[in-house]
C-alpha cells in the first residue's frame, strides 16, 4: 500500500482530517499521471473524499475533552461513594448491636451489611449496575436515615433483630456525625446525576468514534477496487 495512503488511514484514525486530506489529495494528483482509466477514476474519487474530509470538523479536540471530562466525572464519583461508605463505617465504629448476633431481614431497616456487599461489588468493578442503581440509592438514604436515628438506649421501638445503639462515650462523636447528615443527603442524591451525566458523555465519546471508524470504512470501500495498484 502506498506510504500516502498509509499515513492518511493513520491520521483518520487519530482525527487528524485536515493533514489526511492532504495526503490523499497528494496521492490523487500522483495518480491522475497514469494513463489507466481507472488510476484515473480512482483519482477523481479520492481527490473528492478528500475534499469532503476537509469539511469535516475537528472531532480530535471533542475526544480529548471528552475522554478528560468523563475521567474526571468517574473520579468524583468514586470520590463521592467512598466518601459515603467512609461516613458510614463512622457510625459503625461508633455502636453496637442489640442482640450478639445479629440477624438482616431484607426488610431490616439496618442495611449495612447489604451495602457493604454493593461497595464490594463497586469496588471490583468500578461502577454499580445501572439497573440497581435506583435501588441502592433508596437504600443508601434508608441507611443514613437508620444511622440518624441511633439512640443510646435499647428500647421497644428499637429491640429488632439488627438495631444498634451508640457506644457509651460515643454521643459526642455521634453528634458530630448527624450534623453531617444534610451534606452526604445531597452526595447520595448526586449519584443517579452524575450516572446520567458520565453516561451522555461516554455516549457522545462513542458517537465521535463511530463517526471516525465509518470514515475509514468509507476510504476503504473507496480504495477496494484498485487496491492491488494502491
Amino acid at each position: 500500500m502506498h506510504s500516502l495512503i498509509i499515513s492518511s488511514f493513520a491520521k483518520i484514525k487519530n482525527c487528524e482530517y485536515t493533514s489526511a486530506a492532504s495526503d490523499l489529495m497528494a496521492f490523487a494528483k500522483e495518480l491522475s499521471n497514469s494513463e489507466s482509466d481507472s488510476d484515473l477514476d480512482t483519482a477523481d474519487k479520492i481527490a473528492k473524499f478528500s475534499e469532503f474530509l476537509r469539511e469535516q470538523p475537528n472531532t480530535k479536540i471533542k475526544i480529548e475533552n471528552l475522554n478528560a471530562e468523563t475521567e474526571e466525572l468517574i473520579s468524583t464519583l468514586h470520590s463521592r461513594i467512598d466518601d459515603i461508605f467512609r461516613y458510614f463505617e463512622s457510625f459503625e465504629e461508633i455502636s453496637l448491636y442489640t442482640v450478639e448476633r445479629p440477624v438482616f431481614p431484607v426488610d431490616s431497616e439496618n442495611q449495612y451489611p447489604f451495602m457493604l456487599i454493593a461497595y464490594n461489588e463497586y469496588l471490583t468493578k468500578k461502577a454499580f449496575d445501572q439497573y440497581k442503581l435506583k435501588e441502592i440509592i433508596k437504600r443508601l438514604e434508608n441507611q443514613l436515615a437508620f444511622y440518624i436515628s441511633l439512640s443510646q438506649e435499647r428500647t421497644f421501638a428499637n429491640y429488632h433483630f439488627a438495631d444498634k445503639i451508640i457506644k457509651k462515650g460515643k454521643y459526642a462523636s455521634f453528634v458530630e456525625l448527624k450534623n453531617k447528615q444534610q451534606q452526604y443527603k445531597q452526595i447520595i442524591s448526586s449519584i443517579e446525576k452524575s450516572y446520567k451525566t458520565i453516561c451522555k458523555a461516554s455516549m457522545d465519546l462513542s458517537s465521535l468514534k463511530t463517526n471516525n471508524n465509518a470514515l475509514m470504512i468509507s476510504l476503504e470501500n473507496l480504495l477496494a477496487e484498485s487496491r492491488h495498484r494502491i
